[in-house]
C-alpha cells in the first residue's frame, strides 16, 4: 500500500511506464517501519524530518495512543513538515491513531455515507 501511495505522490514522468504522480519531480524517502516498537517509529519519523522531508505519508495505524509517537509528529509539525496519516479503509469513525492526533496531522481515509467523527478530514464514499 505504502508503494502504492508512493507512486500516486511521485511517479516519474515520460518514462513510458504510463502513469505520473502528483509532483513528478519530487524525492520519496523511504521507511520501513517496526510496529512493535514505538520507539523505533519516533526514530524514524524523526530522521525522516531531519533529512529534510516536506511531507510525511504514513499509511499505517491503530486503535492504541502513544505518547512517544505523537511526540515525533509533534516535533515535525513544530518543524513546519506535513504529515498524512491514514485513518484507515473501515468505514469507522472510531479514532485511529496517529491520524487522531490532532495538530499538524491530515487524516484520511474511507467512509459511507453515515461515517462521521472528529478526527475524520478528508473521507472518499468507497
Amino acid at each position: 500500500h505504502g508503494t502504492h501511495v508512493a507512486g500516486i505522490a511521485a511517479a516519474i514522468a515520460n518514462n513510458g511506464k504510463g502513469i505520473v504522480g502528483v509532483d513528478w519531480n519530487a524525492s520519496i524517502y523511504s521507511k520501513r517501519l517496526d510496529f512493535s516498537d514505538n520507539t523505533a517509529i519516533y526514530n524514524s519519523i524523526v530522521d525522516a524530518v531531519n533529512q529534510g522531508c516536506h511531507v510525511l505519508n504514513n499509511s499505517w495505524g491503530g486503535a492504541t495512543y502513544s505518547t512517544i509517537i505523537r511526540s515525533a509528529f509533534s516535533y515535525a509539525y513544530k518543524m513546519n513538515r506535513v504529515a498524512v496519516v491514514s485513518m484507515g479503509n473501515n468505514n469507522t469513525s472510531s479514532p485511529k491513531y496517529p491520524a487522531a492526533f490532532g495538530q499538524g496531522i491530515i487524516a484520511v481515509g474511507a467512509t459511507d455515507n453515515m461515517t462521521v467523527g472528529q478526527a475524520i478530514q478528508i473521507m472518499v464514499h468507497t
